[in-house]
């Protein structure tokens, strides 16, 4: 169901503390010795020794990137990207934001971005889409390191930020998507509301999809202890009309939440799991719903799919002792990247084909981002 509306409401997020395991409905794989990829596996990470710089390490191939000098406050922003050149593309900053690009040649150019300390981010196709928190405009950076502004948010709602979560739409063609967290809350119902973004066009296109009701705040009815309360949108595929969501409920006077995938245009649940989901990690990559590990969370890391939320590929046999708790996925190309503490595994479910690349002894265990393959 689509229709307009212009308010929203806030809910209260609690943060609860748990490892993070592998779903437990995977089917075993295991490592393979085949071919690597041919495409660069890439990982960046800021080292903090004697001098403070962005380093960027190819895993698989003799590439060698410029490091670039910082201070103590930077951080790495978003994702980092390699495109069909093998140049490099680093977003980071603290205060001040900066887009880097590295060339296998050693070349480095930099533009700064103009929005202050974190903002939400998405490579759609070849194009990065930055959105600040303010002020209401949107920043759309070409592989040439053009800016254009775009004057609407995504994000803006009734003057002002609100929160939400960004990603790359199901529906063809690929359109970056806004899924405000907290649903809009009327006498006609709860409703999702989120908005599309085409790169290539500029064009915005807001749509609303009927979600269950909740009351917005986490206390308990003890009238009525079926009563769902506190829902989060976490995304929406614009394919299918489905809905990733979670809420809380209090039955037999303990606190517990749900996540579901909520069938829009029915109505209906597709698959729900009482399971932690209040303060969790999920990317939207088109098809797939990813679900990083995230710190002071409990998470269920993998990738899954927006028909039935079963894995789109088993993981849980490819991992070594010393891989950690810290797991997070990239989409690259045909494959996926998985990123554990220790090194990179490359799935390539086609060729069942599971090679693997140490990190560097230096970065094992350290914070780091391994860059997504912006193809053509």
């Amino acid at each position: 169901m689509k229709k307009t509306t212009s308010f929203i409401l806030f809910s209260i997020f609690i943060t609860v503390i748990s490892a993070c395991n592998p779903s437990a409905n995977e089917t075993a794989v295991h490592e393979s010795s085949m071919g690597s990829s041919d495409l660069p596996i890439v990982v960046v990470n800021i080292s903090r020794s004697s001098t403070i710089e962005i380093q960027s390490t190819a895993l698989n191939q003799d590439l060698t990137y410029s490091s670039i000098p910082v201070d103590n406050a930077t951080v790495l922003q978003g994702q980092p990207a390699v495109d069909s050149e093998n140049n490099l593309y680093i977003p980071y900053g603290s205060q001040d934001n900066y887009l880097a690009k590295l060339g296998p040649d050693g070349s480095v150019m930099t533009i700064e971005i103009d929005t202050e300390w974190h903002y939400n981010s998405q490579w759609v196709g070849d194009k990065f889409l930055i959105i600040p928190h303010s002020p209401n405009e949107m920043y759309l950076i070409d592989l040439d390191l053009t800016i254009e502004t775009i004057p609407n948010s995504l994000a803006y709602l009734d003057d002002e930020h609100k929160f939400g979560y960004l990603g790359l739409s199901n529906a063809s063609p690929r359109e970056a998507i806004w899924s405000f967290s907290t649903p809009l809350r009327n006498e006609e119902g709860d409703f999702a509301l989120y908005r599309t973004f085409n790169v290539d066009t500029g064009k915005i296109t807001e749509f609303q999809m009927e979600v269950p009701s909740t009351v917005k705040d986490y206390i308990p009815n003890p009238e009525n202890e079926d009563e769902k309360m506190g829902l989060i949108v976490y995304g929406i595929d614009n394919a299918n009309q489905n809905a990733l969501i979670c809420y809380a409920m209090f039955p037999n006077g303990a606190f517990q939440t749900t996540l579901e995938l909520y069938d829009g245009d029915t109505g209906t649940v597709i698959t729900k799991e009482v399971r932690c989901c209040l303060n969790n990690k999920f990317n939207l990559e088109g098809e797939a719903i990813v679900e990083d590990s995230a710190f002071e969370s409990c998470c269920v890391p993998g990738v899954r799919n927006w028909i039935d939320y079963e894995p789109t590929f088993s993981y849980a046999s490819l991992l070594r002792s010393d891989d950690g708790s810290i797991i997070s996925f990239i989409p690259f190309s045909d494959a996926w990247l998985i990123a554990t503490e220790a090194r990179i595994i490359v799935v390539d479910t086609q060729n069942h084909d599971y090679p693997s690349y140490d990190l560097p002894d230096d970065i094992k265990h350290q914070m780091y981002y391994a860059a997504r393959y912006l193809s053509n």
